[in-house]
């Protein structure tokens, strides 16, 4: 029997919202440690606000030119934003959990050991790029996974803006899109050279297919409709209705019409 599934309120509340919470005001009265020292040099780049520096992009100066004029440079008040990021970027994983199939346990489970990251604990403290770098990265993943369920294009529009803004934060978002673009051209030559009628159909369904993400197939050497890996198997899951594919051992993904 099908569990009921989860709202996007509901998976969020309480637990992981009350779990980024902490997050966030542990943060904040913890302010004993100083300044960090790029931080100083962003503070300086937010008084010549441009469309770009010599070593990084200008959305972390814009978010120093509105933190001076708004709850001023000392600080808690720098450690206000990165904090803030890391409560979105707890959030976030506990959404994309939601997304992959998880309950209320796996929910929280989740929202618990992102909270307890040693590394994001220094990252979140300081007032820098890379704090709010995972909220792209994230924000990415999770509309990609929703583009697989849904098979809704109109959501390159999301992931698009998502991308851009990284990007405006960090040069390293290229590198998820260099990734995602090999990944859509290895699927267009893999798709290519599949037989009509068999499992791979588009970019978006041949991402929950992919020969390195499933295990071998039962059937003839060569197929490449093999069985669901758990990661495939739990995205496949979440879309909305199936029917039997053309391949055995395999169900193809079908439209809601």
């Amino acid at each position: 029997m099908d569990r009921p599934r989860l709202s996007w309120l509901s998976c969020l509340f309480p637990g992981p919202l009350v779990i980024a919470l902490a997050y966030f005001l542990l943060h904040l009265m913890t302010s004993r440690y100083r300044y960090f020292r790029d931080a100083l040099y962003y503070l300086a780049c937010s008084e010549h606000l441009d469309w770009g520096y010599v070593d990084h992009p200008p959305l972390i100066a814009l978010i120093g030119w509105v933190t001076r004029y708004t709850l001023g440079a000392s600080l808690p008040a720098l450690i206000f934003w990165p904090a803030l990021a890391g409560a979105g970027r707890i959030l976030l994983s506990a959404a994309l959990a939601r997304a992959l199939g998880a309950q209320h346990f796996g929910i929280a489970f989740v929202a618990i050991v992102t909270s307890l990251v040693p590394v994001w604990f220094a990252t979140d403290h300081q007032f820098a790029m890379n704090a709010f770098e995972p909220l792209f990265w994230l924000g990415c993943a999770l509309v990609l996974v929703r583009m697989i369920q849904t098979e809704n294009p109109k959501l390159w529009i999301a992931f698009g803006i998502l991308a851009g803004l990284g990007t405006e934060n960090k040069y390293s978002m290229a590198v998820f899109a260099f990734a995602l673009l090999a990944g859509i051209l290895v699927i267009k030559l893999d798709e290519g050279a599949s037989q009509p009628g068999s499992c791979d159909q588009g970019p978006a369904r041949v991402m929950a297919y992919r020969r390195h993400t499933s295990y071998p197939a039962r059937g003839s050497p060569g197929t490449s409709c093999g069985q669901f890996s758990p990661l495939s198997k739990a995205i496949a899951d979440r879309r909305p209705t199936y029917r039997d594919g053309p391949c055995s051992g395999a169900p193809s993904l079908a439209l809601r019409r």
